[in-house]
């Protein structure tokens, strides 16, 4: 009786999905970013359960030419900004 009521929470764990969290990565590309419009019928960049983990790469809303003009070297841009607004 002892042994089983030892096992009873590990049972409880597995049934109830505990440890089975996700991590998820969200990088921002033309593929996963909108610029410029919302379309109501797009579909979701990710879909995720409940409990899982995301690390979603975010960016400014300036476009390169002008942070180019702030006085950004154009070094310092992230690739990803200048696909996306070149989409």
């Amino acid at each position: 009786m002892t042994r089983l009521v030892r096992l009873l929470p590990i049972a409880f764990a597995a049934a109830s999905g505990v440890g089975a969290q996700q991590v998820h990565k969200l990088p921002a590309t033309p593929q996963t970013v909108v610029y410029g419009y919302y379309w109501s019928e797009a579909k979701p960049a990710l879909r995720i359960k409940s409990g899982d983990i995301i690390d979603v790469e975010t960016m400014l809303t300036s476009t390169p030419t002008r942070l180019e003009q702030a006085g950004l070297p154009a070094a310092d841009v992230q690739q990803s900004l200048r696909d996306i607004v070149a989409q």
